[in-house]
């Protein structure tokens, strides 16, 4: 059986929440999204992992993205 994205759209909040199992790129858990118009947060709840993220969705499928936060 395939793991699915599992969303809410908040329509009159111009909001959607997804969760995307297995989708933590630190520890491989759950991955929360929150999408608006003007930005994407993801948050994990086993490794707490928070970034602000870039979200495609597009022919089926939804791409997220964790740009870099800086140059060391």
């Amino acid at each position: 059986m395939q793991d699915m994205i599992r969303g809410t759209i908040h329509r009159g909040e111009a909001r959607a929440d997804l969760s995307v199992p297995g989708g933590c790129p630190l520890c491989g858990g759950p991955l929360d999204l929150r999408v608006t118009p003007s930005s994407a947060f993801t948050y994990c709840g086993h490794c707490r992992w928070i970034s602000r993220s870039f979200v495609a969705v597009g022919n089926g499928s939804v791409e997220v993205g964790h740009p870099p936060g800086g140059v060391a």
